[in-house]
């Protein structure tokens, strides 16, 4: 599976300087958290009370209604908001 991501990760070192070991270690342990091991591109949505409160947050750009669901956590790092 590593090898799945290796030129996305190479290019994400780079990019954002992840230049030494600990850095690649934080960064690895995030993802990895973040996505439950690689497993979820998409945030899992109940909602719960922490997603509800997606809904207008007009700092994650959620301005429309349903902007909270629409806009949920995605991606390996789950980023959250229009």
């Amino acid at each position: 599976m590593a090898g799945l991501f290796s030129t996305a990760l190479n290019a994400t070192f780079v990019r954002y300087e992840i230049n030494s070991v600990l850095r690649a270690a934080a960064f690895l342990a995030q993802i990895g958290h973040e996505s439950v091991g690689l497993r979820y591109f998409v945030e899992l949505w109940g909602p719960t009370a922490d997603q509800a409160g997606y809904e207008g947050r007009i700092d994650l750009g959620n301005a429309r209604p349903g902007d909270g669901y629409r806009f949920r956590g995605s991606g390996p790092i789950q980023v959250t908001g229009r």
